[in-house]
């Protein structure tokens, strides 16, 4: 029997036995964990099973990134080869690191040389790499613009 209470999204992803209460499912190795505690983000089963094929239902902030089991860590900790997910999804799409053989065509190299983030991430208004180098060339032309434009009102002042 499949899940038949509790929200629609989880209703497949663990099955309803005789082996645990009915406010429980059972994992994968039957262990039992509360229904509450499907795709909760967190494992609770030792397989993992519980958060294992769950639907997105909730979105990350813009300078978060959104794990395979549903939870949001920084974006800044993708690659630095630490599980912060905790299911090593913020690792998996790591095809080298900054610091052995550089970054990847689709990847911005951070000035510290220790860490990629995606190009999709350069100027995009949040600091992504921990040195805040993603986001320097966007304050440099804002710079460039006030100072152009202050000191070219100076001396079109100066001219007349």
């Amino acid at each position: 029997m499949l899940i038949s209470d509790g929200p629609q999204e989880f209703q497949n992803i663990l099955p309803q036995t005789g082996l645990c209460r009915i406010d429980e499912r059972a994992c994968g190795n039957n262990e039992c964990v509360k229904t509450d505690y499907v795709c909760d983000g967190e494992p609770d089963c030792r397989d993992r099973s519980d958060e294992q094929n769950c639907p997105s239902l909730r979105s990350c902030e813009p300078n978060e990134f959104m794990c395979t089991n549903g939870r949001c860590v920084q974006k800044m900790w993708l690659c630095d080869g630490d599980d912060d997910c905790g299911d090593n999804s913020d690792e998996q799409a790591c095809s080298h690191r900054a610091a052995s053989d550089g970054c990847a065509t689709s990847e911005f190299k951070c000035r510290d040389g220790r860490q990629c983030v995606p190009l999709s991430f350069h100027c995009d208004g949040t600091n992504d790499c921990q040195d805040g180098s993603d986001e320097v060339f966007i304050s440099f032309i804002f710079n460039l613009f006030i100072y152009f434009f202050f000191f070219g009102a100076i001396s079109k002042i100066n001219n007349i």
